[in-house]
């Protein structure tokens, strides 16, 4: 579970695409339809993407945010 598999690197820039895009990060919901997955599943995949340190989730927020690109550099996107 600890790996960045293609799936998580298609979730990560996913992830990224929709913050250059809507300027706020996306919710599970929000991610579970671009994939057309079960919102557990794409937990599942970003509790991983969490622990090997490219997201970070907000106990108080929705969504996530994103730490490192694929490549493992740090990553700067604007938030609202």
């Amino acid at each position: 579970m600890n790996r960045l598999t293609a799936r998580r690197v298609e979730i990560l820039r996913a992830v990224m695409a929709f913050v250059e895009e809507h300027g706020r990060t996306p919710s599970i919901r929000d991610i579970s339809d671009a994939f057309g997955l079960h919102p557990s599943g794409i937990g599942i995949h970003l509790i991983a993407l969490e622990t090997l340190g490219y997201v970070a989730r907000d106990p108080y927020r929705q969504g996530v945010r994103v730490l490192r690109d694929p490549e493992n550099r740090p990553v700067r996107l604007r938030y609202e």
